[in-house]
């Protein structure tokens, strides 16, 4: 089984935490994790975190700035650097509170220990950056439903790779240039309440930005290069019917699963995945490295094809 370490950093996190810890836990065993705290104040969160610290998760109190969450890539890759002259393992995952990994397979979408692990063992030996190249974001309004996100992707590191990571973890770059696309992504809880989801925003933003409320104002802001937040700037200039209705026109599923056929809502109907009737109706799909589902994900469904 692939030997997979794990870093992030949150702050406040709660519920995000729980089901972080329960999964990753479970994936790779609690000694194998690490995790920042970027000054939490909530309980319950505190509570997890010395839970966890118990339980064999390495715990970094103290990283509590603003400055600390913007140089979030350098304190992760001081990290690997460490754990490259520490430990032996395949893997550095480096990620975000409320990202569950998850394994692309013929069946659909599963979250099954098996199947990731898996995929990992079929990645080991590589000497270039993995990239997921989409992440499935969860519906607003819609528990348990999930679209994906094709401009959206992250990366991990093979051990002794890592030339630099990047803060949002988007493209971690490795001391071999390049990247391979790989069949894993992460189910990104990244939409919570409306409300909620604008004061996460301002949360992030530096403080003559947190609290802009002027559209013409955070428009100006937007315009700022590499301001820290710019991209959030969207999420503050959103109306509520803008954000519940965002992936109206999008193919979306029902997840995790945990290694059954994954269920699909696309235009307007319910079906299970079938990898063979798609391939039966798409036989030019058949040579695609990363499978079926991830192609009907990332182009399919785009191009209108057919699933049976």
């Amino acid at each position: 089984m692939a030997k997979v370490r794990v870093i992030m950093m949150q702050r406040d996190e709660g519920d995000n935490l729980a089901r972080w810890l329960t999964h990753y836990g479970n994936l790779f065993d609690f000694p194998n994790l690490e995790i920042m705290d970027n000054g939490s104040v909530d309980p319950m969160t505190i509570d997890l975190l010395k839970e966890a610290e118990k339980a064999g998760v390495r715990i970094y109190w103290g990283y509590d700035t603003l400055n600390d969450f913007h140089n979030k890539g350098g304190h992760f890759g001081n990290i690997v650097k460490s754990w490259d002259n520490t430990f032996d393992y395949d893997f550095a995952l480096p990620l975000d509170c409320d990202e569950i990994l998850a394994a692309v397979t013929d069946n659909g979408l599963s979250t099954d220990k098996a199947d990731i692990h898996r995929t990992l063992n079929q990645l080991k030996g590589l000497s270039q950056s993995c990239r997921m190249d989409m992440l499935m974001f969860n519906v607003p309004g819609r528990p348990g439903w999930f679209a994906p996100d094709r401009a959206f992707h992250k990366g991990f590191l093979p051990a002794r790779t890592m030339e630099i990571i990047d803060n949002g973890q988007h493209d971690p770059q490795s001391k071999t240039p390049g990247y391979v696309s790989v069949p894993l992504t992460y189910l990104h809880w990244h939409n919570a309440s409306f409300e909620e989801t604008q004061q996460r925003a301002r949360r992030k933003m530096e403080p003559r930005a947190a609290d802009l409320t002027d559209r013409e104002a955070l428009l100006a802001y937007k315009q700022t290069p590499n301001a820290p937040g710019v991209h959030l700037i969207d999420l503050l200039l959103m109306e509520p019917a803008e954000y519940y209705n965002k992936y109206a026109d999008e193919v979306t599923f029902y997840a995790p699963s945990h290694g059954g056929r994954t269920v699909l809502h696309a235009r307007g109907q319910y079906r299970l995945w079938d990898s063979a009737a798609y391939l039966a109706a798409n036989p030019d799909v058949q040579g695609y490295e990363l499978g079926p589902f991830h192609h009907y994900l990332r182009f399919g469904y785009a191009e209108g094809r057919a699933l049976s």
